[in-house]
Formats: structure tokens, C-alpha cells, sequence
């Protein structure tokens, strides 16, 4: 009785350590699996700043090209002069 009683004791720590071993195996792929996905978004991945000042840089180009001397976001095209612009709510003031 003694000699089940140890080998049913010596059987449980065996398959809990295989369990363990498994769930780690398992984990350890995983791991890998999702290493390799962020190692391919860093490799795909875009210098946005770079594109901005690329996107600047043609952008001054093409109004200097054009002859305009000032950036188009700093040009008072509707306001000719020196006239305050109008209120264009649709309120009467």
C-alpha cells in the first residue's frame, strides 16, 4: 500500500512538471510569432517626419515656382488693401 501511495505521489509533480514544460513551449512560440510581426512593423515602419518636411519643402517649391513671394497660408488674397475684414456670421450687428 505504501509502495502505490508513493508512485501515485511521484506521478502528479511528473505531470504538472510536463504541463509546465508544455504551457512554456507553447508561450515561448508566441513569443516568437509576435517578435517576428513587430520586427516587420519597425521594418515597414515610415519617418512621418521626414514625409512632412518632404511634403514642405515641395509645397514651397511649387509658390515659388508660381512667383508668390509669401507662404499661400500667410497671403491676404480677399483683402485687398489695408481694409478690416467683414464679419461673415449671419447676425446683423
Amino acid at each position: 500500500m505504501t509502495d502505490e501511495i508513493t508512485s501515485q505521489e511521484q506521478e502528479q509533480p511528473t505531470a504538472d512538471v510536463e504541463a509546465l514544460k508544455k504551457s512554456v513551449e507553447a508561450l515561448e512560440r508566441k513569443n516568437y510569432e509576435l517578435i517576428g510581426k513587430l520586427n516587420k512593423a519597425k521594418a515597414a515602419d515610415v519617418d512621418v517626419q521626414a514625409l512632412i518636411d518632404f511634403k514642405a519643402k515641395a509645397e514651397e517649391t511649387s509658390w515659388k515656382a508660381k512667383g508668390d513671394t509669401l507662404r499661400p497660408e500667410l497671403r491676404l488674397s480677399s483683402n485687398s488693401g489695408n481694409r478690416p475684414l467683414r464679419k461673415t456670421s449671419g447676425f446683423k450687428s
